[in-house]
């Protein structure tokens, strides 16, 4: 699931899938960029996950080593964004377990 707000090449692309015509060469190039960035997304979305769930759960030093990390400071949108795309995994791999495909 991609969110996209404001400029950026994700909503460029994200649009160029939704205003051209499947099959032709704009639809595909963005298919294709998108395609990249699903691979990328789904080899980094397991470390992404569990240090999303250490910055909720503990206090620590930030990346930097100047601050604290407080899971106070959390936004919920991003906690909301978190729960959400880890449902949705579980739902399409829980359905793929209930057709036979997992």
């Amino acid at each position: 699931m991609y969110r996209a707000e404001g400029p950026g090449k994700l909503s460029d692309l994200l649009r160029a899938r939704i205003e051209n015509r499947p099959g032709s060469p704009a639809y595909i190039q963005a298919e294709e960029e998108i395609k990249k960035l699903d691979e990328t997304t789904i080899k980094r979305t397991p470390k992404q996950r569990h240090l999303s769930r250490m910055k909720a759960l503990y206090v620590d030093l930030n990346d930097t080593g100047t601050n604290w990390n407080r899971p106070c400071e959390l936004l919920a949108r991003q906690s909301e964004d978190c729960l959400t795309h880890a449902a949705n995994d579980y739902a399409v791999q829980q359905g793929n377990l209930q057709r036979g495909n997992g």
